[in-house]
């Protein structure tokens, strides 16, 4: 990690060259994904759709996540379930 970095690791604990790592890693991904959706809008028919933003070009970046449904059921289901 200390590699991706580019300093010395001795004084450094795991956990701060991880932070350090994903930090650099993200941001190399914005100036990333800030391309890749510019390359995408240069192409693109205006007609076809919307513009893509680089946000949806970056994987670091956190999607929202659906909750899944719970499971309706009753006492008769869960036993079967439990056998």
């Amino acid at each position: 990690m200390a590699g991706v970095v580019g300093v010395h690791p001795g004084h450094l604990t795991l956990r701060q060259l991880t932070m350090m790592a994903e930090g650099k890693m993200a941001r190399d991904w914005d100036h990333t994904a800030a391309i890749i959706s510019t390359l995408i809008n240069i192409n693109r028919d205006p007609k076809q759709g919307k513009p893509v933003t680089s946000n949806e070009c970056h994987p670091f970046l956190s999607r929202k996540k659906k909750k899944p449904k719970p499971i309706q059921g009753s006492i008769q289901d869960l036993k079967v379930l439990l056998k």
